[in-house]
């Protein structure tokens, strides 16, 4: 959370930048338990637009692509009371992506992530659900600062949900745009160095239990 909203200064799209403590978060009020108000990503008026072609195409009018390499996705059970803590819908679909990327380690692999976190405890769940921390693990990665820029696993530098805003049915091209934008070296002052491979991840909020993975590499 306190990572989140400090990323969003460096990032134009975001909307809801914070220079905040744990202890303002803490401080804040509840708006249902365990959650607080700081917790909660605020919603968000927003665009985004991709163009997708082939190798060829992309080439023929000059630009340099960024290959989708990966794509997975899954819908588990839609009621709450047979749903688990460990969000299958992203292990599945992480599982998806990863075998059509051909990634066996993503832990290695992949150099920058964009999880859904319009709840703040989302992330970590999502990180561990996804391999890229193991269970119990995505805690302690944030308060070492793996999570940061310069961590082993730099995630949500655009500000995530928590500092860019809750997009909606649009939270996946949100977190797609900003891994492509890493890609092309084109992020800035948040600019993760030599990214080669990055993840986007999005959960299609309650009451559903659907989400979706892509995974982006350089050419």
């Amino acid at each position: 959370m306190v990572k989140n909203k400090k990323n969003a200064f460096f990032n134009p799209y975001a909307d809801y930048e914070a220079k905040i403590s744990v202890d303002d978060v803490m401080k804040s009020e509840y708006l249902f338990k365990p959650l607080k108000k700081y917790d909660i990503a605020p919603n968000v008026d927003g665009a985004i637009c991709f163009v997708l072609a082939d190798d060829k195409t992309a080439k023929d009018l000059g630009i340099e692509p960024i290959y989708l390499s990966g794509f997975g996705y899954c819908s588990e059970t839609p009621w709450l009371a047979t749903r688990g803590m460990d969000a299958l819908y992203a292990k599945k679909a992480a599982e998806m992506a990863y075998k059509m990327a051909g990634i066996t380690d993503p832990k290695k692999e992949i150099c920058i992530a964009e999880v859904d976190d319009r709840f703040s405890y989302k992330e970590l769940q999502h990180l561990e659900a996804m391999g890229l921390a193991t269970p119990g693990e995505a805690g302690k990665l944030a308060e070492d600062g793996a999570l940061e820029i310069k961590g082993s696993c730099p995630t949500n530098m655009s500000g995530g949900a928590l500092g860019v805003g809750n997009c909606l049915e649009a939270t996946g091209l949100q977190k797609s745009l900003e891994i492509v934008t890493q890609l092309r070296g084109h992020a800035a002052k948040r600019q993760v160095p030599d990214a080669e491979c990055g993840i986007a991840q999005s959960w299609r909020f309650l009451p559903t239990g659907s989400g979706a993975i892509a995974i982006f590499e350089r050419g």
